[in-house]
């Protein structure tokens, strides 16, 4: 299509062939690009880090300076989980320094989505924190919370910017005009409220940056800010000083000394990014306000500093103030992408409603919210926890084992089909958890998900109440990564075991757990156990619930019940090692406790098992939060609960190497294991029976941008997306994706990254044209559903 002025239009695919969700995304951009503006005036006025200074800061705040692999110290000995927990409450100073220090604490502080998030989108605040020395005062999840809100704090518009002392989002017009963002110099404050040197240290004064700042958006009076100002917030000042105001004297002496630009010094640029969809949003300036303006006043020589047509919008609300504004409609309709606006409404229909067929139950889908693929859909009905002769189903029965009928009862059967209440709700998942992310979880509609773990039905079993304790065994669901331990469907058993106060004697519940203990075996592992049954800050007691005594009678039957079980997994272990190995080094069985924190459970434990010299995790567990039992129905129970990973423990086992094994029907695998689930005492290890060479494939592409008015790289974009992509179309014949590269255009701000993607069948060679085929396909569904431009 060729409108008139000549410029050529490309719409790349068929209308018809394409989603129309994703047809009106496009639309949506297009309307965006034809009457919104990022108008880079706004971030020229504030503090700004060019690129180039971006460049000169990466090295230290995305790479670390030194390769030690040496340890974190004492830091090591805390659990994991508790670690990272106290790294998100560090503050960026800190954090900072912390990095430097080796590898490993790198790659701690690499691990938090927190973290990453704010170097992908925050890193000009970050900058601005580290060099005028504010950063001490802002923790890690605090710059992570105000990047993902998008609210003036001061008139609750869109806000695009910080004001970096006071650590709070504001919009542009605010940073001008509201008093609370008044910056005056320590000076002037030390003046005007005589206060002596130790007072104004507790202020919190910012250096500023060298630049070039004006007094406004539209102003002309630029000067380059050469000498560092040491700027603080005049309001917090005054209220905490001014009753030291000198009295009966001239207003005028009241009055500091106020420069205008000192405000736009101590802010900066900071766009929105929603957590949920992995979008960023630097805020949208609509052209036909300003083209209405202009109009109107076509002799006007000057603006004033934040004119009224220049407000800034969400992405959302600019589309919707579009719907209303006549002058950006006009410039829509003139643009050469309207077409699209027709095509849409003639050609694509809305998609009627659908529906999945999953173990023999149908269930609506809705979009936006249903993304399993049939890959997955397919293997709902595997059930290889219950397979006989099968690794998952062997490790299943040894863990079952040790908890013996009647006092637990099994529960193999669960439908994997749960609700969001199931899932999350029940077990006090916050609203913005991110497993609740459709990057993270599969949807079959808003209310309807595959369990992502076999807690989703530890509500409803209780209320059952059919048993003092119970097992649950089932597969799970979760969109990870591609690699030879992960894998979409995994296999998790929990188990739980209770007391209630109204059926022990004289209610003691203490009492009756410990008289439970003594009829539990004993063994005789050394077993390291340093820290107390419950800490008051690293793991509480529910005081309003438990007492000390029940907490610590509990957690000791936890214990013994859950070493018993390890103990039988490892012995069996080390039995079909020997087996398959006489050189195997037999070393002495040893297992610890470390403290762990998990949101359904206070205290809460991990337990590690030291074995073919390392310490291996392999479970967490903890007394029930007593809001499950009363939520449950069931107020005067009290008990505790377990979960463990079944893949994990049948790998180590059976020393399976690669997880997508477990799903191969190949007999040359699954006739190794028959006859062990009659008898498992005849368990022994997987013997490879080939070893097919890799076919490794790399692909690059262009991220798609969410807006043109947004500052050029933010795209719709998830890692996982591109792992479920890739995982729907090569199925297991793809052994591993893995990030290579990535790389930000220096000028026009666009994001390109690479993969490499090993191609290997675990049961035949591929050929490599059947590889080049299966990577071409790979190719063209990143274009078709991702929207991404290849390189």
């Amino acid at each position: 299509m060729a409108p008139a002025d000549g410029r050529l239009v490309s719409i790349s695919h068929s209308p018809q062939a394409r989603p129309r969700e994703a047809l009106q995304t496009e639309l949506d951009e297009a309307i965006i690009r034809a009457a919104g503006s990022h108008r880079r005036a706004y971030a020229l006025t504030v503090v700004h880090v060019s690129r180039s200074d971006h460049s000169r800061v990466q090295s230290s705040i995305l790479t670390s300076s030194i390769v030690s692999q040496t340890g974190l110290g004492a830091l090591d000995r805390l659990p994991v989980e508790l670690l990272l927990q106290a790294l998100r409450h560090m503050d960026m100073q800190t954090l900072f320094s912390l990095r430097q220090v080796n590898l490993r604490a790198r790659q701690m502080v690499d691990s938090l989505k927190e973290y990453r998030a704010v170097v992908s989108y925050g890193l000009t605040a970050y900058c601005a924190l580290l060099r005028m020395r504010l950063a001490a005062h802002v923790t890690l999840l605090g710059f992570y919370r105000l990047l993902c809100s998008q609210d003036c704090a001061f008139c609750g518009k869109f806000g695009g910017f910080v004001f970096l002392p006071l650590w709070i989002r504001c919009c542009f017009e605010c940073i001008e005009e509201d008093p609370e963002t008044r910056m005056v110099t320590v000076a002037e404050v030390r003046r005007l409220f005589r206060l002596s040197r130790a007072e104004v240290g507790r202020q919190r004064a910012c250096l500023t940056m060298p630049g070039i700042y004006t007094t406004g958006l539209y102003s002309a009076d630029k000067s380059y800010q050469r000498a560092r100002l040491k700027l603080v917030p005049y309001f917090p000042a005054m209220k905490e000083f001014g009753d030291r105001l000198e009295t009966g004297v001239p207003r005028s002496r009241h009055q500091p000394f106020w420069d205008p630009v000192h405000n736009f010094m101590a802010s900066c640029e900071l766009p929105y990014y929603d957590p949920q969809t992995q979008t960023v949003d630097y805020g949208i300036s609509c052209v036909g306000c300003e083209a209405r303006a202009v109009e109107g006043n076509p002799g006007q020589a000057s603006r004033p500093a934040v004119a009224p047509w220049d407000g800034i919008f969400s992405r959302d609300n600019f589309l919707k103030h579009f719907k209303g504004c006549r002058q950006a409609q006009k410039l829509w309709e003139a643009s050469p992408e309207a077409a699209l606006e027709a095509i849409i409404k003639r050609d694509v229909p809305e998609k009627s409603a659908s529906t999945v067929t999953i173990r023999g139950e149908t269930h609506p889908t809705e979009k936006p919210w249903f993304n399993v693929p049939q890959n997955i859909v397919s293997k709902t009905s595997r059930r290889l926890h219950l397979q006989p002769d099968h690794p998952i189903s062997i490790t299943r029965q040894i863990i079952q084992a040790n908890f013996p009928e009647p006092t637990y009862k099994y529960y193999n059967e669960y439908s994997p089909v749960v609700t969001t209440h199931q899932n999350f709700d029940s077990l006090g998942f916050p609203k913005d958890h991110p497993g609740r992310a459709l990057s993270d979880t599969y949807y079959l509609n808003e209310k309807l998900l595959l369990r992502t773990h076999t807690s989703a039905h530890q509500a409803e079993t209780f209320r059952a109440n059919e048993s003092d304790g119970y097992l649950i065994s089932a597969d799970v669901y979760r969109r990870d990564a591609i690699d030879r331990s992960h894998y979409p469907i995994f296999h998790q058993m929990e188990g739980a075991r209770s007391w209630d106060r109204s059926k022990v004697p004289n209610g003691d519940v203490a009492a009756a757990v410990l008289e439970d203990l003594e009829r539990l075996p004993k063994h005789d592992v050394v077993v390291e156990d340093p820290n107390p049954p419950m800490h008051p800050e690293r793991n509480p007691l529910q005081e309003a619930h438990h007492s000390a005594a029940e907490a610590e009678a509990l957690g000791k039957h936890l214990k013994r019940s859950l070493e018993n079980m390890v103990v039988d997994i490892f012995t069996r272990a080390k039995a079909a090692a020997i087996k398959a190995d006489p050189d195997f080094v037999d070393e002495p069985l040893r297992m610890r406790w470390v403290e762990a924190y998990f949101p359904f459970t206070s205290p809460s434990w991990e337990l590690e098992v030291y074995y073919a010299g390392d310490w291996l995790e392999v479970l967490g567990c903890g007394v029930v939060k007593q809001d499950i039992y009363i939520n449950a129905g069931v107020p005067s129970q009290l008990g505790w609960a377990f979960g463990i990973g079944i893949d994990r423990i049948a790998m180590l086992l059976f020393k399976i190497p690669d997880i997508r094994l477990f799903w191969s029907e190949d007999q040359r695998f699954l006739s190794q294991f028959a006859g062990v689930s009659a008898s498992l005492d005849t368990l022994k290890r997987f013997v490879p029976f080939s070893k097919h060479p890799p076919s490794p494939r790399d692909v690059s592409f262009w991220l798609r941008s969410t807006s043109a008015a947004g500052g050029n790289d933010k795209a719709v974009f998830h890692e996982n997306d591109v792992m479920e992509l890739v995982r729907s179309v090569g199925g297991d014949e793809v052994e591993s994706v893995s990030l290579i590269d990535e790389f930000v255009h220096p000028k026009t701000g666009r994001k390109s990254v690479a993969y490499r993607i090993v191609y290997r069948n675990l049961e035949r060679t591929l050929t490599g044209q059947e590889t080049n085929n299966l990577h071409e396909r790979v190719r063209q569904a990143l274009v078709n559903k991702l929207g991404v431009e290849l390189r």
